[in-house]
């Protein structure tokens, strides 16, 4: 006699023979011991002919199984003795093999994704995959163990811990499906939330009443799963075809098994109990195939950012190196122009200094001077010396070119009229700057020069390339150029170079100047001209001598409105004056 279910007590009599007792069966119910008998009993019938088989049973824990949904009686079967105990040992082992298989491998999957979400905890799709395993090992371990065991009171507490299973395998495979599909808690799932703890409270109050709740919850979340992968399909996410299928599989695999248990298809061990658990394991292999595919597609995009890495990395550091090559020789650009400006300041100190740091006071002559760099260190140069006689001598001079070198030749000027200033002759003079000069080697640099020796309202002069002076006459309120040319100072080793005198009366002004003033230049480009030059003089000759000076710079930079000279400008104006004798 082979049981199928057993929960309770029984005597099994032969012919009104008692042959077999499961379970301890008294006359006080109460006192009844249950047993869960798995084990087939055996009986000998000797006479042969009909025979009566009778079976008194009792069960104390019927309301207990009542509300797990789960009978209180026993079921049974005959079969000859090797038949019974072939038949048995086969079930157990098939139900204890299956047991070990599923249960293990879903384990084996809960804590792989455990270990996955322990050490990366961002990715949670591990963390719920491990759950939605770790409830399927539940829900195999209690289904094939309730049938092995001998205690009757595991169905009491497996059927409520099976139902709670069941409905944190719908929220683990939802949350799951989500995570790696969207990466966001379903809305769905967030309404529900409130409604699926109070079913996990009457599932473990009432287990039998809350099934067919639990398995309707459990085929809603196998369809939202399926749902999600499909719109992942249809947004062709990376991997979706391929967890997609495991999916798909547990949905049909699960769905035939909750539709079965509701009485929708067939109850049969393949539809119960097969398909629902085989088909996890096409979603472990899925899992499996898309872990290795996103470990190898994160390796390999690793991979291209290390080496992009390498690749800012140098860029980064010849940038580095570039900006620091570039600041160094910055730094050293800057002290190098701090040095120039250094040196240039001094140099224009000490060219300042060559001039003279006061007018001349002399009876009958009124002396103004002006003068303005184009850059630090200016060509130009004006010069004076009066003699134990009283003779005035005047030089103003312009070396071409600008800075440092056109500074050393205002100095070499500056020494040679020093020293030659008190002779008579100016031509001689003039001659001997210029041979001077010329064995200086300054090689293209030269230096114009005028030199005026005025007494007694007469003048010498004698000119080597200056622009030629201006006399105001003021008797006739005219202008007199005094064209006298010859080759700047240096240029050539001879050069015939002559003198002019002239008479000055009271009144008359002369302009010595630079060219800078009459080749400044107004925006348009055009130079303000000798002939301009001598107008904007003659407008302003009878001024006195700074007044001149003034009008003339003002026209200068009236001209210029705003554009930079290119050129030094000098300006010297000496006025004869009435009074006191005249030198």
């Amino acid at each position: 006699l082979i049981f199928r279910r057993h929960q309770g007590a029984s005597r099994i009599y032969i012919d009104d023979a008692l042959i077999a007792e499961i379970g301890t069966l008294i006359e006080d119910p109460h006192e009844t011991v249950a047993s869960w008998h798995v084990h087939p009993t055996f009986f000998t019938v000797t006479e042969p002919g009909r025979h009566r088989m009778s079976l008194r049973f009792s069960s104390t824990e019927w309301a207990s199984y009542h509300r797990v949904g789960y009978p209180a009686g026993f079921s049974a079967r005959l079969a000859t003795a090797d038949s019974a105990a072939a038949r048995v040992s086969d079930l157990r082992t098939y139900a204890a093999g299956r047991r070990g298989l599923f249960t293990g491998i879903f384990l084996s999957f809960a804590l792989l994704h455990a270990l996955l979400y322990f050490f990366h905890r961002e990715s949670r799709e591990n963390l719920y995959f491990a759950g939605f395993c770790t409830t399927l090992a539940i829900l195999v371990f209690l289904m094939v163990q309730r049938r092995l065991s001998s205690d009757p009171r595991l169905v009491l507490w497996a059927e409520s811990t099976m139902n709670v299973s069941g409905v944190l395998f719908a929220v683990f495979g939802v949350l799951f499906v989500h995570r790696v599909f969207s990466g966001q808690l379903p809305r769905l799932l967030r309404w529900t939330l409130p409604l699926l703890a109070g079913l996990v409270v009457w599932s473990i109050l009432r287990p039998g009443d809350s099934m067919s709740s639990v398995f309707l919850v459990m085929l809603v979340g196998l369809l939202e799963m399926a749902r999600a992968v499909v719109l992942a399909v249809r947004r062709h996410q990376p991997g979706a075809r391929i967890v997609g299928w495991g999916i798909l599989a547990v949905a049909l695999g699960f769905g035939a098994g909750l539709l079965a248990n509701l009485g929708v298809l067939p109850q049969t061990t393949a539809l119960t109990f097969n398909a629902p658990f085989f088909s996890v394991l096409v979603l472990i292999v899925t899992m499996s195939i898309y872990l290795s595919h996103r470990i190898a597609l994160t390796h390999r995009d690793l991979a291209q950012q290390l080496q992009r890495v390498k690749e800012l990395s140098a860029e980064k550091l010849e940038q580095e190196r570039k900006t620091h090559a570039e600041q160094v020789r910055r730094k050293l650009a800057e002290a190098e122009v701090e040095r120039k400006a250094h040196e240039l300041e001094e140099a224009r100190r000490l060219q300042l200094s060559m001039l003279p740091q006061s007018l001349p006071q002399l009876p009958g002559v009124e002396l103004a001077v002006y003068m303005s760099t184009a850059t630090e260190v200016g060509g130009d140069y004006y010069d004076f010396d009066v003699a134990d006689d009283g003779t005035l001598t005047l030089a103003i001079g312009d070396a071409t070119g600008h800075g440092m070198r056109a500074g050393t030749m205002v100095t070499a000027t500056k020494s040679l009229f020093n020293a030659l200033s008190g002779d008579a002759d100016l031509v001689g003079t003039v001659k001997r700057s210029n041979l001077a000069l010329k064995k200086m080697n300054f090689r293209a640099l030269n230096m114009a020069l005028l030199i005026a020796k005025i007494k007694n309202g007469h003048m010498q002069i004698s000119a080597a390339g200056m622009p030629f002076p201006l006399i105001y006459r003021a008797t006739r309120k005219e202008l007199e150029a005094i064209e006298i040319g010859g080759m700047p100072l240096g240029s050539v080793r001879t050069f015939p170079y002559r003198q002019v005198e002239v008479d000055l009366a009271i009144g008359d002004t002369i302009l010595f100047m630079s060219d800078g003033f009459p080749e400044r230049q107004n925006p348009e480009g055009e130079l303000l001209g000798y002939d301009r030059a001598g107008e904007t003089f003659i407008d302003i000759a009878r001024e006195s001598a700074e007044k001149i000076v003034n009008h003339l710079v003002s026209t200068g930079e009236d001209w210029a409105a705003g554009t930079e000279a290119d050129d030094d400008i000098t300006f010297v104006v000496l006025k004869m004056c009435d009074g006191r004798e005249t030198n």
